[in-house]
């Protein structure tokens, strides 16, 4: 039976059919200001707290200076298809970051709810926000354990995925928690909340350059562009499936290869002194380089780069930190007050890796991914020389604190 073939010319011609509908959208943005947000000049895009949980609780509070009384808050409700049937939507209460009790040993218990909203009949429903964080253990259980008969868990992304077995435990989904998308019924919701405030200039000014932000982390075109961008592909239905089949397979070898350059790259820096290691490739969210010194005893505490997948902690920028997997907590003296950041108790202490041009390294960049994708080339040596050097200042500014740290966790084991 003969099969057709992908030619280059129809991937080709796909490719650049795309592109002219990317270009018309990007024309677009420009002509209506669209790219002069303040949420990405102030670099608070993917903060889940101060960002995506305090706009929505905001406009879902019926008492707050919107002085949409409880509309918004009304039409989030039927959005998610919540019943609300008599219930007084004016004396509902929006609380964020509501504290159920500290976590217990088993993590069934206890935490922090993203959203709360709090029903005067005495039901609530219980949001867990995810923009780029990972799933805690337990944490969609915990939250249904908060006035359990009463209470709704809904899980919030950007694309609807699922939340991980380890966060929802014996929980299942449609019967103890929903899950939301931002592409689907946030940007839906933001729509109406736009449509009913025509009249109140600034708020609603407000709701659209929170809009535009979604339809960025969510890659969502106007109706327009998204029309001309589904004919484009229904037109190369073939040649569509092929590029979307190897899109992925480039990418993860683009990080990969990048990766290996850098670990060949450290082990000629840090010679003889530190043992460098591969941990986890791309295709896994937490993706590493491990470094320790080659003298240490305990291998739970030493350093690390992640994440090289364009996913995991610190919204998927690439940092290098020490991890101390015993959680010993310890009391670290910053070096650089400025840079360094405690994550976790996994992370006491980490710093953001950075490009030349002094932005965050992150290895879903378009931009990046095409300096590096070819290995050979100055500007990817440049770029590896440049991480290699911050990575190295980072070791060698903090081996006295890891040992300390080393020799604290051997005193507790004896």
């Amino acid at each position: 039976m003969h099969k057709h073939r992908i030619t280059p010319e129809a991937t080709k011609n796909l490719l650049q059919e795309v592109q002219k509908i990317i270009e018309k959208h990007k024309i677009l943005a420009i002509k209506k200001g669209e790219d002069f947000n303040l949420f990405s000049i102030m670099q608070m895009e993917s903060n889940e707290t101060f960002t995506h949980s305090a706009i929505i609780s905001a406009l879902l509070d019926p008492k707050g200076n919107h002085y949409k009384g409880e509309l918004f808050l009304e039409l989030f409700l039927d959005e998610i298809k919540y019943d609300y049937t008599g219930e007084r939507l004016e004396l509902t209460v929006i609380k964020t970051e509501f504290h159920i009790g500290k976590i217990d040993n088993k993590c069934e218990k206890g935490g922090f709810i993203d959203i709360l909203i709090e029903f005067s009949s005495g039901k609530t429903i219980a949001i867990e926000n995810k923009i780029y964080a990972n799933d805690q253990p337990g944490q969609l259980y915990r939250y249904k354990q908060y006035n359990r008969k009463k209470t709704s868990i809904y899980y919030l992304n950007l694309f609807g995925v699922k939340p991980s077995e380890h966060s929802h435990k014996t929980l299942k989904e449609n019967e103890d928690y929903n899950i939301l998308s931002y592409q689907n019924h946030i940007l839906k919701w933001l729509k109406k909340c736009i449509e009913n405030s025509t009249n109140e200039l600034i708020v609603n000014s407000s709701i659209k350059q929170y809009f535009i932000l979604i339809q960025k982390l969510t890659h969502t075109m106007d109706k327009t562009r998204e029309k001309e961008l589904k004919n484009a592909i229904i037109d190369n239905l073939e040649a569509a499936k092929y590029v979307s089949h190897n899109y992925t397979n480039i990418i993860y070898n683009i990080r990969e290869q990048f990766r290996q350059h850098l670990i060949n790259s450290l082990k000629t820096e840090l010679t003889v002194d530190y043992v460098v290691r591969e941990g986890k490739t791309p295709n896994n969210e937490f993706s590493h380089i491990f470094i320790q010194p080659r003298n240490f005893k305990n291998k739970k505490i030493e350093f690390a780069i992640e994440s090289f997948s364009g996913r995991g902690n610190h919204g998927g920028k690439l940092y290098i930190g020490i991890i101390d997997r015993l959680q010993t907590k310890p009391n670290i003296k910053f070096i650089n007050t400025t840079e360094d950041k405690y994550l976790s108790e996994w992370w006491p202490v980490t710093r953001l890796i950075k490009t030349m041009q002094g932005n965050n390294f992150h290895l879903n960049s378009e931009s990046l991914l095409k300096k590096i994708s070819d290995q050979n080339s100055p500007m990817c040596e440049k770029l590896v020389n440049h991480v290699t050097e911050q990575a190295v200042d980072f070791i060698q500014e903090y081996t006295s604190t890891l040992l300390e740290v080393q020799n604290n966790a051997l005193k507790e084991e004896a």
